[in-house]
């Protein structure tokens, strides 16, 4: 079997991942067009990933969320000034794992985080995890992530 290498005209040859040219010479080449021939079909390539998003700052990520209704306004603003944690968030951060040791544990981190974060990576876990107690689809969030982006 082959795959399509996306804005090539080459092909991959699936049993080696040998990257094929298209020269008429090439007996690689010669087999794949005899491999058509037949009635086959190459694979296409996978889907490009989407694109990265911005990380957002601080005050883009409060707003955000006051815009989502997650927050209220004056914990906005408490939010993005000295760096208290809104409740609703506070709520979700303590589902985490945590312990009594000192050491670092997923809700030590995550609310070290969020209380000094100056900007948000749509990639770091803690975005995974708010996502997830909101309920909101990875669709949705990149949509709200992209509009953030621009506040």
């Amino acid at each position: 079997m082959y795959s399509r290498i996306s804005n090539y005209s080459g092909i991959i040859r699936d049993a080696d991942s040998a990257v094929i040219p298209p020269d008429p010479d090439n007996r690689d080449w010669q087999a794949y067009q005899g491999w058509l021939a037949e009635g086959n079909k190459a694979t296409d390539p996978p889907a490009a990933p989407p694109p990265a998003l911005p990380a957002i700052t601080d005050r883009q990520f409060g707003e955000g969320l006051w815009r989502e209704k997650l927050i209220s306004f004056a914990e906005y603003l408490a939010f993005v000034g000295p760096g208290t944690v809104p409740p609703p968030l506070l709520a979700i951060i303590n589902t985490l794992d945590d312990d009594d040791t000192g050491n670092p544990t997923p809700r030590k981190v995550a609310l070290g985080l969020v209380t000094g974060a100056q900007t948000y990576a749509f990639d770091n876990s803690l975005v995974d995890v708010v996502r997830q107690a909101q309920g909101w689809s990875e669709d949705y969030l990149r949509e709200r992530w992209a509009e953030w982006a621009q506040l």
